[in-house]
């Protein structure tokens, strides 16, 4: 005994078989290190010994912790090992008494060469396979090393019957659950670099990785222009890498990283399967095409936000917007959830006017940050409300009879239809006088004439520039005030003969309608005499009593009437011959 905790038996040159007192266990940091001393393993009553170097100087046995060897969460090892004897069918049934007898033999075999694994718990027979005879256990232990392992494989032939024909030892341990698997990143998609990362705390001499998609079996992954291999190896711990670039829908799937110690005695693997499935980087959502009036005060005040959405939200996701268009108008990029945010900047002095009506492309490009990216279109039509300015050739009033011009201009020369409207009260009438209006496209330039103006000419004349559903319109009010038409003045008489000094009664009419008050002269001989109006049936008539003073010889005269309406314009009706008799 080297100390009051630990008991040491000589065994062979330099070498002893330790073990720990009662309530005393091996410190963990030893326990991948103990290897059972004895040939055969001791009774299930006694404890077990391990080979310790001499002279030993320690760690030594201490008080028996949650932490101790042999107080670790168990692990299960799935084992199997082939017996060269042939396959019976009953080993297929596990009521069968040869099923049976198999089982009970070879579990009280692995029992006793495996119970002095740290930790360990029970080995269970779990089923046979053809090839001869191929037994599958389990083990469950600590977490035992290779040499541990393969030397508790090395006692299972003293412990079973020479029947079962143990062939040159042909131990698999399989171990699932102590290899850290990552994958990076979580959510993958079409595109993305994704590594997947296998670590374990063991050495490892080979690491194997393969691929399957659930169609085909599993396939062994070789570096290749997509697939890149990383290996590295240190005491006590091994990892692999695997990254592949530019993932696809075809590389979703299972993926198993395999870690190999060999030896001629037992081959064991450090297994582990992680499925990952590539999905598209799908823009679900995203904003319609717009049509937005760019030198509107309200959309420059109120910018619109584009934006381009996936179904899921992404830490890692980032948006790029490029702008393809001749109206450059750019904007802010701002992340929200699931989406990338464009606020557009509008300003007036980007709004070109020859421009209106042209289309903006906006490219929205998510990227994941991992390499998948995603674009969408988005197309913003882009108006610019034209400045439409109107003119008259007359002031703002005009004469039954007379004519006027009313010029429309517009600053935007891109537009589909100039149109011309009158609104009298609440009547609304469109011009439709091809003869009356001409157009200059280049220009932007439409004139409408009207000669004779009459009284349905009367009213606000509206001139509308239409781009698409955009119109932009200008307006003026041109009265058209009464003054009857030469042609509807009635005269009395047409022609007559006037003796000197006697009076000759002329009279000129027109139709009681009127709601214009006339200023009306006779004019005889470029001589005006003012007349009054007086009401005759359904005329307003104008009578005077002309008397010719000057009478020195015989000559025709000649008199008509002058209508003066309100706005000093007049009319002359036609004239009336007078024969003067001396």
């Amino acid at each position: 005994s080297v100390c009051p905790t630990l008991v040491c038996l000589p065994s062979g040159e330099n070498k002893s078989c330790c073990s720990c007192e009662s309530g005393h266990a091996w410190p963990s940091t030893v326990c991948h290190d103990l290897i059972s001393c004895s040939s055969a393993s001791p009774a299930p009553d006694q404890s077990c010994d391990y080979i310790k170097e001499m002279p030993f100087y320690g760690p030594y046995c201490e008080p028996q912790t949650g932490d101790s060897c042999g107080m670790g969460e168990p692990i299960r090892m799935n084992m199997s090992v082939r017996l060269d004897t042939d396959f019976h069918d009953d080993l297929r049934n596990s009521s069968s008494e040869l099923y049976k007898k198999y089982k009970a033999d070879l579990e009280k075999a692995f029992n006793a060469s495996y119970r002095c694994l740290p930790g360990f718990v029970s080995a269970t027979v779990t089923g046979f396979r053809p090839g001869s005879i191929l037994v599958n256990y389990k083990v469950e232990a600590e977490a035992a090393s290779f040499n541990q392992i393969q030397h508790s494989n090395s006692l299972v032939p003293q412990f079973l019957d020479a029947v079962y024909q143990l062939g040159p030892p042909s131990f698999t341990t399989e171990i699932t659950d102590q290899t850290n698997f990552t994958v990076s990143p979580a959510d993958i998609f079409e595109g993305d670099t994704v590594r997947l990362r296998c670590e374990i705390n063991r050495a490892a001499e080979n690491v194997t990785w393969y691929h399957s998609n659930g169609v085909t079996s599993d396939q062994i992954i070789s570096t290749s222009s997509r697939h890149s291999l990383e290996i590295a190896v240190s005491t006590g711990k091994s990892s692999s890498t695997l990254t592949i670039i530019n993932i696809t829908k075809e590389d979703s799937g299972s993926y198993t990283c395999t870690f190999t110690n060999s030896s001629q005695y037992l081959k064991l693997i450090y297994k582990s399967v992680e499925s990952i499935a590539v999905s598209p980087l799908r823009i679900i959502s995203y904003s319609n095409d717009n049509k937005l009036s760019c030198n509107s005060p309200d959309m420059q005040a109120n910018s619109p936000v584009l934006f381009c959405c996936i179904d899921r939200h992404l830490p890692s996701l980032t948006g790029d917007w490029k702008v393809n268009g001749a109206i450059n108008i750019t904007g802010k990029i701002n992340k929200r959830f699931n989406c990338t945010e464009y606020k557009l900047n509008i300003t007036e002095s980007l709004c070109l006017p020859e421009k209106s009506g042209t289309v903006t492309t906006y490219t929205c490009e998510l990227q994941t940050g991992h390499g998948a990216r995603s674009s969408q279109n988005i197309r913003v039509t882009y108006f610019r409300v034209a400045q439409v300015r109107i003119s008259s050739s007359v002031n703002t009033s005009v004469s039954e009879g007379y004519g006027f011009n009313l010029t429309c201009k517009s600053d935007v020369s891109n537009y589909d239809s100039i149109s011309w409207e009158i609104q009298s009260g609440d009547r609304i009438q469109t011009v439709e006088c091809a003869a009356c209006i001409r157009t200059n496209k280049t220009t932007a330039t439409s004139v409408l004439t009207v000669n004779p103006a009459t009284r349905d000419w009367n009213g606000t004349f509206i001139c509308t520039f239409s781009l698409e559903s955009l119109n932009s319109s200008a307006n003026v009010t041109i009265n058209v005030i009464s003054l009857p038409l030469k042609q509807n003045i009635l005269l009395d008489p047409i022609e007559a003969s006037i003796k000197c000094r006697m009076p000759l009664a002329l009279n000129c009419c027109i139709s009681a309608n009127t709601r214009e008050d006339y200023t009306v002269k006779f004019v005889v001989q470029e001589k005006e005499f003012r007349v009054e109006e007086k009401k005759q049936g359904n005329f307003l008539c104008y009578p005077y009593n002309y008397t010719e003073t000057k009478c020195m010889k015989k000559e025709e005269l000649t008199a008509y009437c002058k209508f003066i309406n309100s706005i000093g314009q007049e009319v002359n009706s036609e004239s009336i011959r007078l024969r003067l008799i001396p």
